[in-house]
């Protein structure tokens, strides 16, 4: 049995490798400068669903990272609730759909100051993997949800 999770952990961790691939640096992809840059993240980006333990330990907010300082926020943005993911520091839905979400960060993050080190861009999604002046390396996930885009901000994952 125990083959059977090692082979099948090495396969995921295969899976996932592969599915990265080699970053493409951005560019080519017009800005959409008809919203205008909020540098505060929606009021409860960086709430979080997890129950405090009986014990005294840290509170919620000191195990999730919070937005960079100075993230870009789209106009009209909405908070989300977020999922039960310790990597996911905020979300929020804008009133747009296509790929206008996709390109007002490919355009405002660098305007930001951040380091974009690859688009992955789809039909109902895509992906920006970035990072802060840190040097840590974020993304973010723009995905068609109804009538609206969610924005999900996540730590990078491994």
């Amino acid at each position: 049995m125990s083959w059977i999770g090692r082979g099948a952990a090495f396969l995921l961790l295969a899976v996932a490798a592969w599915g990265c691939g080699t970053p493409r640096q951005a560019g080519g992809s017009p800005s959409a400068a008809s919203s205008p840059i909020d540098t505060h993240p929606p009021p409860s980006a960086a709430a979080t669903g997890v129950s405090i333990p009986s014990e005294p330990g840290p509170t919620p907010s000191e195990l999730t990272p919070t937005l960079p300082p100075g993230f870009p926020t789209m106009a009209k943005a909405e908070p989300s609730r977020l999922p039960d993911d310790a990597s996911v520091v905020a979300r929020w839905t804008v009133p747009v759909v296509g790929s206008a979400a996709y390109d007002f960060y490919v355009g405002a993050l660098p305007d930001a100051g951040f380091t974009i080190d690859g688009t992955y861009p789809s039909d109902r999604a895509a992906l920006i993997r970035f990072h802060d002046q840190s040097g840590r390396i974020w993304q973010l996930l723009a995905e068609l949800v109804g009538d609206r885009t969610e924005i999900t901000v996540q730590t990078d994952r491994p």
